[in-house]
């Protein structure tokens, strides 16, 4: 992957930490539909988004979807990386929107770079916060409860998704 281009998605990232994403992660191309997490999916990597747009859902048991948010060129998939933290089989769906470019990156480089570099620690944690059109955060996610502003929301983050009346 090319380092400049990767920089111009990743801006905070440092050069060094930049040009170990390139020779460590892997480029894969999905087309619109297409699926790249399912549920009960074991996790061996997180992605990063080159370019199109990835959506992030549960379906309750109607198979009705509930979103959960969307991932657009540099961004990360924040609950892949909870999952992959708690040695946990994916819960969520993803489905790329448009035709898409996501850059996988093995989950042993993700621990190694937690210590090694500080932007990649800070870059993971702010992967945790949700920010709305204007860029305010609205919402963290932390593995197993959903804050929205000061409420923390438990039920929004259970095994099985609750439909929309239940919410």
């Amino acid at each position: 992957m090319d380092v400049d281009k990767l920089k111009q998605l990743f801006p905070t990232l440092e050069d060094s930490l930049l040009e170990e994403i390139g020779k460590q992660g892997t480029i894969k191309q999905v087309k619109a539909g297409e699926a790249l997490l399912k549920v009960g999916q074991t996790i061996r990597s997180t992605m990063l988004v080159i370019d199109g747009l990835i959506k992030l859902y549960r379906e309750d048991d109607e198979g009705k979807e509930f979103f959960i948010y969307h991932l657009d060129a540099g961004q990360a998939c924040s609950l892949s990386m909870v999952c992959a933290a708690k040695h946990e089989t994916s819960e969520v769906l993803a489905k790329a929107l448009t035709d898409a470019t996501v850059l996988a990156i093995p989950l042993e480089f993700m621990d190694q770079w937690m210590s090694k570099y500080k932007s990649w620690y800070q870059f993971v944690i702010t992967s945790y916060l949700l920010k709305d059109e204007s860029g305010k955060d609205v919402a963290l996610f932390s593995g197993d409860t959903l804050f929205i502003g000061d409420v923390g929301r438990p039920d929004l983050a259970q095994k099985k998704a609750a439909s929309q009346k239940k919410i």
